[in-house]
């Protein structure tokens, strides 16, 4: 990883214009207050970590979080509230710190009243948690980023998942490649029926 603080090279990205109309026409007022207007790249020492966060991140997640910072870029902005006060991204927070870089994208919701804040803050976590995997179809991702090879990266790193994990994983595919034990039982030869009485 790049030791050295990532030079600021932006400062400020307005968003696309939202439409729904061919002709390009905007969302009205009613729907486009849902909807985040810009992303702002800011200082990182600007942004300061929520105090009551009630989520905690081990050293083992930020070093993946950072891993795929390094490799892939800051895809995911960090949210933050009128104060540059954290409202999610913290994880992402402190794998900026640990790359060192100077700064980070962030999404403002000035929006949000301190209430709806808090209530954000702790679904931003929860909902994430309701879903579930679907192993198949995840198992299948897997299997095809084992044939892929990026310079001096191994691709499934950046996965998240733990190299004993990602074999479970491909376990699944790999059963179901499997022919049935019932399906390799022989076919009787064909012949007359041999019985005798007494036979249960």
């Amino acid at each position: 990883m790049n030791d050295q603080p990532h030079p600021i090279h932006r400062r400020q990205r307005p968003a696309a214009p939202v439409t729904d109309k061919e002709d390009g026409s905007s969302l009205p007022p009613s729907q486009s207050r849902f909807l985040a207007r810009c992303i702002e790249i800011v200082a990182l020492a600007s942004i300061v970590p929520y105090a009551g966060n009630p989520r905690a991140h081990a050293d083992a997640q930020v070093d993946k979080i950072a891993r795929s910072m390094d490799e892939l870029g800051v895809i995911n902005p960090i949210i933050v509230d009128k104060d540059n006060v954290i409202v999610a991204g913290h994880g992402r927070y402190a794998a900026a710190k640990k790359l060192g870089l100077a700064a980070v994208p962030i999404i403002r919701v000035s929006h949000l009243t301190p209430a709806q804040v808090k209530a954000f803050r702790i679904a931003d976590n929860r909902l994430a948690e309701l879903s579930l995997w679907d192993d198949k179809a995840l198992a299948v991702e897997l299997k095809e980023l084992t044939s892929i090879e990026l310079s001096g990266v191994e691709v499934l790193d950046l996965t998240g998942f733990e190299i004993g994990e990602i074999d479970a994983r491909l376990e699944v595919v790999e059963k179901e490649k499997e022919p049935d034990e019932a399906d390799l039982v022989e076919e009787p030869e064909d012949g007359p029926a041999v019985s005798q009485i007494g036979d249960c």
